[in-house]
């Protein structure tokens, strides 16, 4: 067991330094760092649906991009000027405790506060 500041390796006394963790704190990255913090997840880069980023705030009605290349999608923006709608993949789902999950986790027994989207740019350029 560590005696670490307890986010990463959890301590015998079972106390977290009130450090911010890994994200926030010089030793507790080191610490995440030395731990080899790759994690097998499952998470797939074809697998997930395709999601529209918009450059602003969302449009008023959704654009109907039927016809029109993913590399060749733009919107209006606030500022008067049409720029591009970025295609990228949500493969899983992260909380705010750092957990990743493939799809939304069951709301019974979730302590993991909101889920944020998992996005990815799958580098696909082929037009679609």
């Amino acid at each position: 067991m560590s005696m670490g500041h307890g986010h990463v390796n959890p301590r015998p006394d079972g106390v977290k330094a009130r450090c911010g963790g890994p994200h926030m704190c010089p030793e507790c990255a080191r610490e995440l760092a030395a731990a080899g913090s790759g994690a097998l997840t499952g998470l797939r880069l074809y697998e997930g649906e395709n999601w529209d980023v918009f450059p602003d705030l969302m449009p008023p009605e959704y654009p109907d991009f039927e016809g029109i290349p993913a590399f060749a999608r733009t919107v209006p923006h606030r500022s008067g000027a049409d720029l591009p709608v970025a295609r990228l993949r949500r493969i899983g789902w992260v909380d705010q405790k750092g957990r990743v999950y493939t799809s939304v986790p069951p709301q019974a027994g979730f302590d993991g506060g909101s889920l944020t989207p998992l996005l990815i740019d799958p580098g696909e350029r082929d037009g679609s």
